[in-house]
């Protein structure tokens, strides 16, 4: 199968608007239709330090911030779906439908870094047996969506799932030494979860493409073919192009400053 390439679309995700193209236009599977995800992370990126910057000195006005903000996309998405009947794939993309699961991140931060609900942290944190009671919620909760379809997804599972992941994020931290969960700390998934932006860019653009050109060969030699690709345009895109950028930034950063 072969994904085409639409050039409004394209234009959309090299802006980082895709969200709201896909969301609105109703467009047919693509090479760039995951770049979706990747406009609502840097729509909120555009959003989210200057509120932070002008809550910086009041803790708990953050907090209350935060949960309103997160109350309100959860309000507003649940009348989408049921008064106002909006395409789900609005739902699932759109900005104002979705900011919610990374507003759910930020204050996951504020409450660690200013020891808020430490005797729950230190409860799910209490035995690292813990934390696969909470992959396995995870796994119940998406049983649960392939049965029940978008309405448990969009009215359950986008409340549930953001929660259950901040807990186990913070089970991964607690947990990273002991045999359960010192896997993660591998350099080779070190290396994976550091070009995880570009594994997952690209791999929307090359799948389709690759598989195109080994149909025929064995299961597992396709899709060892499409890791191995993904990977190598991954590394590339992170050799080339993300650390020559993180290198200039830092040199900005060390410049001295001009007096005023």
């Amino acid at each position: 199968m072969h994904k085409l390439i639409i050039r409004n679309q394209a234009i959309a995700a090299f802006f980082y608007v895709n969200n709201y193209f896909q969301a609105t236009h109703q467009v047919p599977a693509t090479g760039l239709s995951d770049t979706w995800s990747l406009a609502v992370e840097e729509q909120f990126y555009l959003l989210w330090p200057p509120l932070f910057f002008l809550l910086r000195k009041r803790t708990v006005h953050q907090i209350w911030v935060l949960l309103g903000l997160i109350g309100f996309i959860e309000v507003n998405r649940e009348l989408l779906q049921f008064a106002f009947k909006v395409w789900e794939g609005y739902i699932y993309m759109a900005f104002d439908t979705r900011a919610d699961h990374l507003l759910i991140g930020c204050l996951l931060a504020i409450l660690l870094r200013y020891g808020y609900l430490i005797g729950f942290w230190h409860a799910v944190c209490r035995r690292s047996a813990f934390s696969v009671i909470t992959l396995s919620l995870l796994g119940v909760s998406v049983v649960l969506q392939n049965r029940y379809g978008t309405t448990y997804r969009n009215s359950v599972a986008f409340v549930v799932d953001p929660i259950l992941v901040a807990v186990l994020l913070v089970q991964i931290i607690a947990f990273r030494e002991t045999l359960l969960l010192s896997w993660l700390e591998h350099p080779w998934v070190r290396y994976i979860g550091r070009t995880s932006y570009s594994i997952y860019l690209y791999q929307g653009l090359v799948r389709y493409s690759v598989i195109k050109r080994v149909a025929g060969l064995p299961l597992s030699i396709q899709w060892a073919s499409v890791i191995a690709v993904i990977i190598l345009l991954a590394s590339a895109s992170y050799f080339f192009i993300e650390k020559p950028f993180l290198s200039l930034r830092n040199r900005v950063r060390k410049s001295p400053q001009a007096p005023a």
